[in-house]
């Protein structure tokens, strides 16, 4: 067993989910280009319209169809859609801690470790990985993903909407 003061250092528990956020915004971003032919490496806010568009009921219905897919895509576009988030507003991720990842590892639910993820904008989480499920389940008419950043941005002041 490691010494207290080992498995608390960010280091052992940065290092990880950095990696899968990472890896998720190239899913994302690899995702999106197949399907649409856009690039999204610019990580403008207006690129999360584009995410909305191809978030109808094809793609959903596409990717809940295998779990694996669709907890894929739930970590692929809330990655994409929080370094959006930080890149534009400011801001850092979120992780969990080592008791929240005990938490996780023992939930029945692979979503739980989602719900200590997200991104800081001063004071307010903004809870990501949350938004990027609610988008594929509820498709884009019903919750948008560009409308989630817009809600952050308007309250910093950063809004592309005059």
């Amino acid at each position: 067993m490691l010494p207290k003061s080992e498995v608390r250092k960010a280091g052992h528990r940065v290092v990880p989910f950095a990696n899968m956020v990472r890896e998720g915004v190239d899913v994302a971003t690899e995702t999106v280009r197949d399907a649409t032919g856009t690039d999204l490496s610019d990580f403008k806010p207006s690129n999360l319209r584009v995410i909305d568009r191809l978030f109808g009921p094809p793609f959903s219905d596409r990717v809940k169809q295998d779990t694996k897919t669709y907890s894929t895509s739930v970590v692929a576009f809330g990655s994409y859609l929080g370094e959006v988030m930080i890149r534009n507003l400011g801001g850092q991720w979120h992780f969990p801690n080592f008791f929240q990842l005990i938490v996780a590892s023992i939930s029945w639910s692979h979503f739980t470790a989602s719900r200590y993820s997200y991104v800081v904008l001063g004071k307010k989480k903004a809870r990501v990985f949350r938004a990027a499920r609610l988008a594929i389940d509820k498709t884009s008419k019903a919750f948008s993903l560009y409308e989630f950043y817009e809600l952050y941005a308007r309250a910093d002041g950063s809004s592309q909407i005059r």
